[in-house]
């Protein structure tokens, strides 16, 4: 029997449906540990009728490796930090399987400032970090006893110091967290991605060995191919005869947005018309309105930033009526969005060294290297061949298929039980 560790997030819906299509739902149990839902036992994203035919354990996390202990198999999707209590505490008996995503092994960001961050972007994270921290030592009370003459002198002696001790306990927190985590790692028995490139990495940077297996939640039907009509776009009176380039997959800086502003307004410049769709629904609130603020700036009229949740038809609809794709994250992320556009024949920039690209054209998907966006603007918009959009198609039908995705969790459930 396995027991599932999820957030309430939409690529789990489809990871259900799933496991009751392979006729699973009864051996696979879930508990939900984070809701985006202020109501309890409620959900955002999660569908319940997805869950049906399945258990949905109803515990305090606090409890949670007592409830945990009878099952032969945990699958962690996605590491949190709300789980090292959890990892730390469970049975050792219980097969524990890390389903990485991305965030729980390129995080916490201050850890990966330099990987996951381009340099403005990285900037600017130090910055708020900085600020952060900082505004916590403000709030500590001066001592009123504290032996120095003129009081505002003292206070800002008391500052200084308090500021110099906080920063330095920043900084030695950051190995400390790392050397739990890695310690923790150590009990992961299997290791579960899209494809061996985030393994071989996970494997040397956390000096673990954990055996690999194949896992993914995007999949791909024929009914994928009908997704016309999108009222977004439509409402915003966004129509064919505009070119447009939808950018990143959400409101944090891992997209690095800040360094794609000169070849953006470079774009617009050349091509007046073209709208810049930047989705931004789901992240940080402040981060969404600081980058909304300079790309309004920079590219005025001609930026569509989209802030409320869209449900996936629409969301594919909007993704099947772009004409590029700029993915700019050093690291795995957005890789839904990534995939659709691709299948749906669009032009994707992605850096050469993002793993996920990587794995991709190995696979044998074409990919424009952003690093060549600047240069090739005057062929921007000039379409795939029929032959590349099909040969693009057929690689990633063939990578992420329902039958490719129900064959390797079948591997994976049968090795482990």
């Amino acid at each position: 029997m396995n027991l599932h560790l999820v957030q309430d997030t939409v690529f789990i819906n489809d990871f259900a449906d799933l496991l009751s299509e392979m006729n699973e739902a009864g051996n696979n149990h879930f508990y939900v540990y984070y809701s985006e839902s202020k109501e309890k036992n409620k959900y955002k994203y999660l569908i319940p009728e997805k869950f049906k035919n399945t258990k949905v354990l109803n515990c305090d996390l606090n409890d949670l490796d007592k409830v945990a202990a009878p099952y032969k198999n945990v699958f962690i999707h996605l590491l949190s930090d709300m789980l090292f209590e959890f990892t730390e505490k469970v049975d050792s008996k219980v097969n524990l399987i890390w389903c990485t995503w991305g965030s729980d092994f390129y995080g916490p960001d201050e850890i990966f400032t330099d990987m996951v961050f381009d340099k403005l972007s990285a900037a600017k994270f130090n910055e708020w970090n900085r600020e952060a921290i900082l505004d916590n030592v403000k709030k500590i009370r001066f001592p009123l006893n504290f032996k120095f003459p003129y009081r505002f002198i003292r206070e800002e002696y008391f500052y200084s110091q308090r500021k110099k001790k906080a920063l330095d306990a920043y900084e030695s927190s950051k190995q400390q967290y790392l050397d739990k985590k890695r310690k923790l790692l150590r009990k992961f028995v299997y290791h579960l991605n899209y494809g061996l490139e985030d393994h071989l990495f996970i494997k040397e940077f956390y000096r673990i060995d954990p055996k690999f297996g194949p896992l993914f939640y995007t999949m791909f039907d024929e009914v994928d191919d009908k997704v016309d009509g999108s009222s977004y776009l439509e409402k915003n009176d966004i129509g064919k005869e505009h070119k447009k380039i939808f950018i990143g997959n959400c409101a944090t800086l891992h997209n690095n947005h800040l360094e794609l502003v000169p070849v953006l307004k470079n774009i617009k410049s050349k091509y007046p018309e073209t709208k810049f769709i930047v989705p931004l629904s789901y992240g940080s609130k402040r981060y969404s309105e600081f980058i909304s603020n300079k790309y309004r700036e920079n590219l005025g009229p001609n930026f569509f930033p989209i802030f409320d949740f869209i449900d996936k038809q629409e969301y594919y609809r909007i993704l099947n009526s772009i004409d590029v794709m700029i993915m700019n994250h050093n690291v795995n992320q957005g890789g839904t969005n990534l995939f659709k556009a691709i299948y749906y024949g669009k032009t994707i920039f992605l850096k050469n060294k993002n793993p996920l690209g990587i794995h991709l054209r190995k696979n044998g998907v074409h990919l424009s290297d952003i690093d060549s966006l600047e240069k090739n603007i005057d062929d921007l918009f000039n379409p795939l061949s029929t032959e590349t959009i099909l040969a693009n198609k057929k690689a990633i039908n063939n990578i992420f298929s329902r039958n490719e995705a129900a064959k390797n969790l079948r591997k994976v459930l049968d090795g482990v039980n």
